[in-house]
């Protein structure tokens, strides 16, 4: 059992405690009238609240702030956060916001099908950006949790006694969501009002070349990444920093920013000292500022230190907005495409699309990186530096199995090889005994 090394733990995420959780939630459309699918208008309703509250997951509880504090990027500013100590406890993490997500999926999936007045291709586009946000939801779980009950019904008797599911069958459902969402979903942002807050079919490519990776399928996810590249609704920011504007011609799924005004703080403000605006929750790890080159003008707009010597984030910048924050962006699939030719002994492609991303950056091509190993390591390297803050490092340590060998000499004192999965919570374990813990806790 593994010991918990912290006195106290600070959980920035309060507004979302009060959520119940799904895995024992009566059925949606029996409880909450408000949520019945009857017409387009209702159908539309409720996919706009399937993207906020995919939102609670990014900005507030769980990948942004806290479950990125597990890695070596970031970590909360007392330094005694359960995830920055990778002393997580059972009976302290929630992970309500995700099965919200899940189960709001599941509902336009169960209800829109049905209901004849919304038109085809309505009826499409709703069905299939459920099918995609559900992928998502999925993918991240997976990560974190390793095996966890596939639910595709919002049925509580059937919910509520679930197991978990093997890890590589929930990869095969995400694969299985993508791809049958990729053709239903709409082929330009003209479609969607001209925004990147809304799934097009690039985002769904884009998000099969990501878990195509995660799955090791090289080949796949080479093609999935080369088909974004070259679609024309994308292209690399020229500066660095332009990338995080709204609308950015890099975005290519950029945080859903519907009623803002009703959601609390901006993901900013839990990086920005009160000098810039913010309440100051997180802050970057020494080992983060060491890994940018001379030269790199990343560093500049990533990390700063303000006039009272206080170091912080200065990635995202705008306490008015959320816009800033991109779930998807094209010099990830640079990056994912690279690792994939890598993969396949291509290294000369890795390397041309590892210079693409670092020249932007102000730096000169890659020297080092002549075989499949040393390869690998400078695109780790590069997702580090170029992806910072934006979710992908603890991933990335523990898909590519390098989070035993970095975190043991991050952190020597409170780390255990168990610790690449989080718990279950233990509440729900309480409450479903075909629920199993994970090693280790």
């Amino acid at each position: 059992m593994k010991r918990y090394r912290y006195i106290f733990y600070f959980l920035i995420s309060l507004i979302f405690l009060g959520c119940e959780d799904y895995l024992n939630k009566v059925p949606v459309d029996s409880i909450v009238d408000q949520n019945a699918i009857t017409d387009l208008k209702s159908a539309q309703a409720a996919m706009d609240g399937l993207y906020n509250t995919l939102n609670g997951f990014y900005r507030g509880e769980n990948l942004l702030r806290n479950f990125a504090n597990l890695s070596d990027e970031q970590k909360d500013v007392e330094g005694i956060n359960q995830y920055t100590l990778n002393s997580v406890d059972p009976n302290g993490i929630n992970w309500s916001i995700s099965w919200q997500v899940i189960n709001r999926a599941n509902h336009i999936l169960e209800k829109v099908p049905g209901v004849e007045s919304i038109p085809s291709g309505d009826k499409d586009k709703f069905i299939a950006e459920a099918k995609f946000l559900r992928a998502l939801e999925y993918l991240l779980l997976a990560q974190f949790f390793g095996d966890v009950p596939w639910v595709e019904t919002t049925d509580y008797r059937v919910v509520q006694n679930l197991s978990r599911t093997p890890v590589a069958e929930v990869m095969s459902n995400v694969i299985r969501d993508l791809e049958e969402a990729e053709p239903g979903l709409p082929a330009s942002y003209d479609d969607v009002g001209g925004d990147r807050f809304r799934i097009t079919r690039g985002a769904a490519t884009a998000l099969l070349a990501r878990a195509y990776l995660y799955q090791q399928n090289w080949p796949e996810s080479e093609t999935k990444a080369s088909e974004v590249i070259n679609n024309s609704s994308y292209r690399l920011a020229v500066d660095y920093g332009d990338v995080f504007a709204d609308n950015s011609s890099e975005g290519i799924l950029e945080y859903f920013h519907q009623n803002l005004s009703s959601m609390g703080a901006t993901f900013a403000e839990g990086f920005l000292p009160e000098s810039k605006g913010g309440f100051y929750a997180n802050v970057y790890t020494d080992k983060m500022a060491n890994a940018f080159e001379h030269g790199d003008v990343r560093k500049d707009y990533s990390i700063s230190v303000d006039g009272e010597g206080l170091p912080y984030v200065s990635k995202y910048r705008n306490t008015g907005a959320n816009h800033e924050v991109k779930i998807l962006r094209l010099a990830e699939m640079y990056l994912i495409r690279a690792e994939a030719r890598a993969q396949q002994g291509d290294i000369p492609g890795a390397a041309e699309d590892l210079n693409i991303i670092r020249n932007r950056a102000g730096l000169p091509n890659t020297t080092t990186a002549g075989d499949k190993a040393s390869m690998l390591l400078a695109i780790e390297q590069e997702r580090f530096v170029e992806l910072c803050f934006e979710g992908h490092r603890w991933i990335d340590i523990v898909r590519t199995g390098r989070a035993n060998d970095i975190m043991s000499a991050f952190n020597p004192v409170g780390w255990d090889p168990t610790d690449v999965l989080l718990p279950i919570p233990q509440s729900e374990i309480d409450k479903n005994p075909n629920l199993t813990q994970n090693p280790g806790y």
